[in-house]
């Protein structure tokens, strides 16, 4: 009888020790690599409109001026409204290290940022693991000023294995979602990133710029374009080496050489 009891007791630890491992809390051994800087910030604005430097004033290069000003009008956007959570973002991605919350089973990354002319922010990044995604929120307070306290600037999801997602970002005073950036990454010579403007109070809500790199031989990198207020479209492809390029407008072609030299315009079709 005695024997008959001990291996019930076993058999009630034993059953007792699974029920725990299939309740047990994520592991939290290890925290979850963040999204890169390239999530966020389209590299190829600031370089593309940079080269405008290289043009002589008495070189005919009109269409690469032209595309330079779609270009450019775009670069002047994100510096007024995606410069400071862009660069509160990347903090995080210099080392700092999260703690593990059991209870909402989320990694928090908390950190101060200061930002030239802009102040000192107090930041509170999460992300969470849901199937196979990463969900992602930033809360922010502005250290010593007013008006910004615990507001949540941006909010994300990225797929665990790190080849695409999308961000949210709102407008502090009206706490409006105000820009949309999604982006995918198959490998660092073919991926995209996209702006749309998504403010429900702006005329052109709708708009959008689309950055991306592929593999074509003659050009590798592109701008897709829409503007809905007033309505236009346009699309700028570009060599990264020679930096020869063209912008389809209006039906016609106007391209560039390596020297930003305009070539003969043509129609698109």
């Amino acid at each position: 009888m005695k024997r008959i009891k001990f291996y019930s007791l076993l058999c009630l630890v034993a059953l007792y020790l699974v029920i725990q491992s299939g309740c047990k809390k994520k592991d939290d051994s290890g925290a979850p690599a963040l999204p890169p800087s390239a999530s966020m910030d389209m590299e190829g604005l600031s370089n593309f409109a940079s080269k405008k430097k290289s043009i002589s004033l008495s070189t005919d290069s009109s269409n690469f001026k032209a595309a330079w000003k779609f270009v450019h009008s775009w670069d002047s956007i994100t510096i007024k409204f995606l410069l400071v959570p862009k660069l509160i973002f990347i903090e995080a991605l210099t080392g700092k290290e999260p703690v593990y919350d059991n209870t909402n089973e989320q990694w928090t990354w908390t950190y101060n940022k200061a930002i030239n002319g802009n102040g000192n922010y107090q930041s509170v990044l999460t992300g969470k693991v849901s199937k196979d995604s990463m969900y992602w929120t930033m809360t922010v307070s502005l250290i010593g000023g007013d008006g910004l306290t615990n507001f949540m600037w941006f909010e994300g999801k990225t797929d665990l294995n790190q080849t695409g997602g999308w961000w949210k970002l709102y407008e502090p005073i009206t706490k409006k979602a105000y820009l949309l950036i999604t982006w995918d990454k198959k490998s660092e010579a073919t991926k995209s990133i996209k702006y749309t403007n998504i403010f429900d109070l702006a005329l052109d809500k709708g708009t959008y710029i689309k950055y991306g790199l592929s593999t074509k031989a003659d050009y590798n990198a592109y701008f897709d374009i829409f503007c809905t207020f007033p309505q236009a479209t346009a699309k700028i492809e570009w060599n990264t080496t020679t930096y020869a390029g063209q912008i389809t407008y209006s039906g016609y072609i106007f391209g560039w050489d390596s020297a930003l030299h305009n070539l003969t315009t043509k129609p698109a079709n």
